[in-house]
């Protein structure tokens, strides 16, 4: 370390597992550094070890950091699993909350944040729990992930981030492999993204996008009109963060799916050994028969039904959409609203098929 505030000794002391969780966080409280190096540190225990190369951070003060890199890792001495991670980066990072956290005893208290991160991703085997003449290994990696917020001050004006191709994939003699067989699958391909926008002056917060997308299945994409939200959202304090929700109110959510092959593979799954098309066609008797029903018999929920229908004939996309009717929802009145009657009360639900 160079112009650090802690000794080496010390410094080996905040590191070490043993310390006491208030030793450590008074040494993290006081930690200062203008930069840190550390060629390597290793984890071992009974089950093997974990090597961490070229640990790098910069501007470091109090549990934030300015900038942090690691080269990469990976595990050894283990039948079981198998690991590499590769590099990470991280800048304007704030883990202030760890030292809270720690003298608090309290797990729940721990967060962070980062104002912008990119990671290589990683390659790892695991092999499965049970008897090995029944179960395999399985192969997981992981493309990459980044992220990245617009700062207004203390507050993000937006932030994206994404998850490139988390693969799972399941060897000869998998039982994994073997469910996904049977539900159509070699392998899953899974990725991620999002998007959210905040106004410090109006406290409008939109998630414009949250979308989970798998290969050969589809993507599921979340978007919510939000107001009322403190700024406190993006604090380090995880206590902080869930506060700032407290008075917020929702106008509207949307949720999308798009079909790219789940639905006919779930189709095929539950029909078994009887005619996908008679499977399809009890599912849309039963969504224009049970919907209206599920929604205590409101006007809307033919239209609602109708649209699931269609959907189910002809499976390409389906958006179902909750808007409040008048004022916006509050996040504390949601628990109310679980009867249908008094749901339909506050909020329209409507439904768009193949569009």
């Amino acid at each position: 370390a160079v112009e650090s505030s802690l000794s080496k000794d010390d410094l080996v002391k905040m590191l070490s597992p043993g310390t006491p969780d208030a030793e450590r966080a008074a040494l993290i409280k006081t930690f200062k550094a203008a930069r840190l190096t550390i060629p390597s540190v290793e984890v071992t225990d009974k089950k093997g070890a974990l090597t961490v190369r070229d640990i790098a951070a910069e501007r470091i003060d109090g549990g934030r950091v300015g900038k942090l890199t690691v080269a990469g890792a990976e595990s050894a001495g283990s039948e079981d699993m198998k690991l590499k991670v590769n590099a990470l980066t991280l800048e304007d990072g704030d883990f202030s909350s760890v030292a809270a956290a720690l003298l608090a005893g309290d797990p729940m208290q721990l967060g962070g944040r980062v104002g912008s991160m990119k990671f290589d991703g990683f390659n790892a085997t695991i092999r499965e729990d049970g008897p090995k003449d029944k179960t395999g290994t399985v192969d997981i990696s992981m493309a990459g992930a980044e992220s990245r917020a617009v700062m207004d001050g203390d507050v993000p004006k937006s932030a994206t981030f994404s998850v490139k191709n988390v693969v799972v994939a399941p060897q000869k003699g998998s039982k994994l492999g073997r469910d996904l067989t049977a539900f159509g699958y070699d392998k899953l391909d899974l990725g991620m993204k999002g998007d959210v926008s905040y106004d410090v002056a109006t406290k409008a917060f939109a998630l414009t996008d949250f979308t989970i997308n798998g290969a050969n299945a589809g993507a599921l994409t979340l978007s919510a009109a939000l107001g009322n939200v403190d700024k406190g959202f993006y604090a380090a304090d995880s206590n902080q963060r869930l506060a700032s929700f407290i008075g917020a109110n929702l106008s509207e959510v949307k949720l999308k799916f798009v079909n790219a092959g789940l639905f006919d593979r779930a189709l095929a799954f539950v029909a078994g050994a009887k005619s996908k098309e008679t499977v399809r066609s009890d599912w849309a008797k039963a969504a224009g028969q049970y919907i209206p029903i599920m929604l205590g018999g409101d006007a809307s929920a033919l239209a609602l039904a109708s649209e699931v229908q269609k959907f189910i004939n002809a499976p390409k996309s389906l958006l179902l959409t909750a808007k409040a009717k008048g004022a916006p929802v509050s996040i504390i009145e949601l628990p109310g609203l679980k009867d249908p009657v008094a749901l339909l009360k506050r909020v329209d639900l409507s439904a768009s098929a193949n569009q």
